[in-house]
């Protein structure tokens, strides 16, 4: 491949990583998705609620198949820009905890609920990135 390839692919990565964060440190997650406002809202006193437990109503399922869905896309750019499956999972798991410790200096809650949800999405699509590696022969996960 060429090196345009290659910028296209770390291009594409970044996009979506401006992309997640600012769904992630968004104050108000609503605003964003009806008007497009990203509001970033710093707090030096955050309220951990990190090890609570939510009751999960329908409104609340849905937003958390946006988190799998959200960081499965993450993986599958990450994986796209460094070429490197193992590499990519483990950054993204680490950017699925670390996003949610840091999410409360931000007026958000985060959750270890959200971590879970986040990392099932990494690592549901890490298996269809590794089922259709497989498919096509390259089973080391690089290309």
């Amino acid at each position: 491949m060429g090196k345009g390839n290659d910028e296209m692919r770390i291009v594409a990565m970044i996009c979506w990583s401006l992309i997640m964060f600012a769904f992630i440190f968004n104050s108000n997650l609503l605003t964003l998705l009806e008007e497009g406002n990203i509001n970033l809202n710093i707090t030096e006193q955050p309220q951990f609620a990190f090890f609570e437990i939510y009751q999960l109503r329908a409104e609340v399922v849905i937003r958390k198949v946006g988190h799998l869905f959200m960081f499965a896309m993450w993986l599958l750019f990450i994986y796209i820009g460094v070429k490197r499956l193992k590499v990519a999972i483990w950054v993204t798991l680490s950017l699925a905890l670390v996003t949610e410790i840091l999410q409360p200096y931000f007026t958000r809650d985060g959750r270890l609920l959200d971590v879970l949800f986040n990392s099932a999405g990494v690592l549901l699509m890490a298996f269809l990135i590794h089922v259709f590696l497989v498919a096509i022969g390259n089973v080391k996960g690089e290309r």
